[in-house]
């Protein structure tokens, strides 16, 4: 107990010292930003694929309890060879496999895919998932075989929370799921990043206080607990959300264009590309970059250049405007200045 305490209180006093200097480089760049060279600043495109846009749970905070149900599909194989194909011409070194509103797991080949991504030269593939399905894709082979990057949303270890917020009734076999993910990913060689998203409705200090969370602190390498919510552009009203749950304020927009538009765009099931992963829902025209299918992934990430060009001029897509979740590529200087040495 007391060598738990201690690894407690040295990840406690680690992350306020890196928070501090987070902060002091947030500023500086955010000063000189508009003096960096740009070329340089669309440092890397990840694209999100989105394998699939159905979901085993129906979570109060998401938008995908609005979707219809002519979108609740799967991406095609031939469109997501085509995408392969698409992401192999462009050199694209990481992609996200992860939700838009769809949980990865339900592709029954999804580890197929992931190795056909592997061999057409992607070096670092992320996702999201609820794990509800880690046990039928079977934990060492996720670990062996899936993703780099492991990011699980879920809510605090309490059965009437989850029922409450991902009305779902697998919360027993996601939380022995998670558990087990993390204990063999602690005894393998070659480890997986593991964060773990956890929603709430109650004080994150009664979260943290919780037996299953002390054990994950120990285990996972990212935790965090949150209670705001984005309005997915006016989607989610507070009137949707349980109490103890509320809705983010606005972030103020700047000209520096939005983190996630520089580097995040999405391809759609039907093989559809956009300028952004986060909150395009609703197909904006004006995200609209081309399609997989026709062949033009490259022409389109020099479309999404001109978007953010815009941007820097006073011009956002309606999506952009409608957002509040905009992300200051300010808060991302450790990446910029890796861009730079390499």
């Amino acid at each position: 107990m007391k060598i738990k305490q201690e690894k407690q209180g040295f990840s406690f006093i680690r992350h306020k010292i890196k928070s501090s200097l987070y902060r002091i480089g947030q500023k500086a760049i955010a000063s000189v930003y508009n003096y960096i060279p740009k070329p340089n600043l669309i440092y890397i495109i990840r694209p999100v694929i989105v394998i699939t846009r159905i979901c085993n749970a129906n979570c109060v905070f998401c938008v995908y309890q609005f979707l219809p149900d002519s979108e609740r599909v799967h991406m095609p194989n031939d469109v997501f060879e085509n995408t392969v194909r698409a992401i192999k011409a462009a050199n694209i070194k990481a992609v996200s496999v992860t939700s838009n509103s769809g949980e990865p797991l339900l592709v029954s080949d999804i580890l197929d895919k992931i190795k056909a991504l592997r061999d057409a030269g992607v070096e670092k593939i992320h996702m999201g998932t609820n794990a509800i399905l880690l046990d039928r894709v079977g934990i060492k082979r996720f670990l062996e075989e899936g993703p780099d990057y492991i990011y699980i949303s879920t809510t605090a270890f309490d059965p009437d929370m989850y029922k409450r917020l991902y009305r779902s009734d697998q919360y027993e076999r996601m939380r022995d799921n998670i558990m087990n993910l993390l204990q063999e990913n602690s005894r393998i060689e070659k480890r997986r990043f593991i964060a773990i998203l956890i929603r709430s409705d109650i004080e994150p200090e009664k979260v943290y206080a919780m037996p299953a969370t002390q054990k994950i602190i120990l285990l996972a390498d990212k935790i965090e607990i949150r209670q705001e919510y984005n309005d997915c552009c006016g989607v989610i009203t507070p009137a949707i959300l349980p109490k103890g749950m509320k809705i983010m304020k606005p972030r103020i927009k700047t000209n520096r264009p939005c983190h996630v538009l520089m580097q995040f765009p999405a391809i759609y099931p039907n093989g559809d590309i956009a300028a952004c992963a986060c909150q395009n829902y609703n197909a904006d025209k004006d995200m609209y970059l081309g399609n997989v299918n026709n062949g033009d992934f490259i022409q389109a990430i020099d479309n999404l250049s001109k978007i953010i060009e815009s941007w820097k001029h006073g011009w956002r897509p309606q999506t952009c405007n409608s957002c509040s979740m905009y992300s200051d590529p300010a808060l991302y200087w450790p990446t910029y200045i890796r861009a730079f040495v390499k």
